[in-house]
């Protein structure tokens, strides 16, 4: 199939075990059931007509991608909105190793191929470029969370690198960057020391690029320094996730002194060898001792007021929460994280859970969204406890405040139907809703979902035809600051990966989409 690639088996293999998690034949009779219902004519129930400022967003679609899955877009740099204006929407398909491109002016879809390292050859099929971001001068940075080859020796060689010598983090599957230049048409591939997911850049002079998508550390590149190198090495640094326990103000330089983190299993660390973080503030001979704790981080965001990196850190999905990562005057020794958790509720459980994303607003306020159905927004400044032995997550519930969405439940259950992806801050009022606009894509339902913070209010902006819109990403752009509305747009995609679930059937395409507010 074009959409899935060399990944039909793969996929199907998911499908079968997690049909097992139901038990598979009481699963394969619930599927066969909910199949034969839609057959008979079934629908879910409609949502209510658009009402207030919501009848007035403009929503138009043309095809592109060739029948291929894209997962996220990208249309301009999100520091300055005006970056690539009027120029082309680039996606990445990372079940086939493209990059897609959407021209608006001539209306054209086109591809370029992400080449292969190992071996060396113009297109790598399997590449897994995940996620894209535009600099400041268009050209387009994107991760590969399928590398190739073997990691850089200087990943693990402290001698000749002092990221190394802090932490080693070679895994041996060859990790690396995609980076695109418009200009030259030409693709770079960049070996890094740390895996890619999402990404975002700082907001220093450096252009630094920051990825998530490691479990023990979050990693970066310098641009400014690659472009005037192009030496890898020099260009890219990275830090472990280490919370000042202690509480000193400073990170012990030697990683053999640190509590070590619970699981998920970290490479060359045995059962016995790893501590939870609570154990600092209730373990003796865990006190006095910084923490390092580990977990896939998912969505990632640069504070536009201290330049602060954020991670929704994913794993384990329940409690989940968010890392705030400072690098400091002398990284990594001056790197410090720290973890906040949603809070916990009288009956124990937690407000919301499964974190996401996660963006910064000019005030400094860190919005997040949860697959739980929930927005939380958090205020470190309203707390009282940032480090020392009991910063392990709950230090902070004063800090939260956590919100419903509007979006109905599964039939029968108080389980939210939609599933939050991301969270995108509208930091310069790009849509017309308000500066500082926290949006969220609802990837299993046909709409972005904008909260306004002062009123409380929930924006729903849909995409009504075809049903399957089921977004990842997004990102807004001033193609014209004089033309009004007309000038202004949010652009997303259909991001679902079965595009003959969509409401026109087999043989469909992906679709980009613009959003603009009349």
């Amino acid at each position: 199939d074009v959409t899935v690639g060399n990944f039909g088996h793969q996929f199907a293999d998911t499908i079968g075990n997690n049909m097992a998690k139901y038990g598979r034949e009481r699963g394969l009779q619930m599927f066969a059931d909910w199949t034969d219902r839609i057959a008979a004519g079934a629908v879910p129930p409609a949502p209510p007509r658009p009402a207030g400022v919501e009848r007035n967003v403009v929503v138009t679609l043309w095809d592109w991608a060739g029948g291929n899955f894209v997962h996220d877009e990208i249309a301009t740099d999100k520091r300055d909105p005006s970056v690539n204006a009027g120029g082309p929407i680039y996606g990445t398909d990372d079940l086939n190793g493209h990059m897609t491109v959407f021209d608006p002016k001539t209306m054209t879809p086109s591809e370029v191929d992400i080449p292969g390292t190992a071996p060396v050859r113009p297109h790598n099929v399997d590449a897994g470029v995940h996620n894209p971001m535009l600099d400041r001068k268009g050209r387009v940075w994107m991760s590969d969370i399928r590398g190739e080859g073997a990691d850089p020796d200087f990943c693990t060689n402290g001698a000749v690198d002092k990221f190394a010598k802090y932490f080693p983090n070679g895994s041996h599957i060859g990790r690396q960057i995609a980076l695109y230049d418009p200009a030259t048409r030409k693709v770079d591939m960049i070996p890094v020391c740390f895996g890619t997911h999402h990404l975002n850049f700082g907001h220093t002079k450096d252009d630094i690029l920051y990825f998530s998508g490691d479990s023990n550390v979050l990693g970066w590149l310098n641009t400014r320094v690659w472009d005037s190198t192009h030496d890898a090495r020099n260009a890219q640094g990275w830090c472990p996730f280490v919370l000042d326990t202690s509480g000193d103000g400073k990170i012990d330089p030697d990683r053999a002194n640190w509590n070590a983190p619970t699981g998920p299993t970290i490479l060359g660390e045995t059962e016995s060898s790893r501590a939870t973080p609570q154990n600092a503030a209730t373990n003796p001979a865990a006190r006095g001792k910084d923490t390092r704790i580990s977990g896939f981080p998912y969505g990632m965001n640069v504070s536009p007021v201290d330049d602060s990196i954020w991670t929704a850190k994913y794993t384990p999905s329940v409690p989940s929460g968010i890392i705030r990562l400072e690098l400091g005057a002398n990284p990594p020794e001056t790197c410090k994280a720290e973890y906040w958790e949603a809070p916990k509720l009288k009956n124990g459980e937690y407000a919301a859970f499964n974190a996401r994303g996660v963006d910064i607003d000019s005030k400094a306020i860190a919005w997040v969204a949860f697959g739980s159905g929930h927005l939380g927004r958090f205020d470190r400044s309203k707390c009282k406890v940032k480090n020392g032995p009991t910063a392990t997550g709950q230090q902070c519930p004063e800090g939260w405040t956590i919100y419903p969405t509007p979006e109905p439940k599964v039939s029968g259950t108080d389980m939210p139907s939609s599933w939050y992806y991301l969270t995108w801050i509208d930091l310069h009022n790009v849509f017309g809703l308000g500066k500082d606009v926290p949006f969220m894509p609802g990837s299993e339902s046909d709409s972005l979902l904008a909260f306004l913070p002062d009123s409380r209010k929930w924006i729903e902006i849909r995409v009504p035809y075809p049903l399957g819109y089921y977004p990842r990403g997004l990102d807004a752009r001033i193609d014209d600051p004089n033309a009004g509305w007309k000038g202004r747009a949010i652009w997303s995609d259909y991001s679902t990966v079965p595009l003959w679930h969509i409401e026109t059937g087999e043989g469909t395409f992906g679709k980009v989409v613009k959003f603009q507010l009349r």
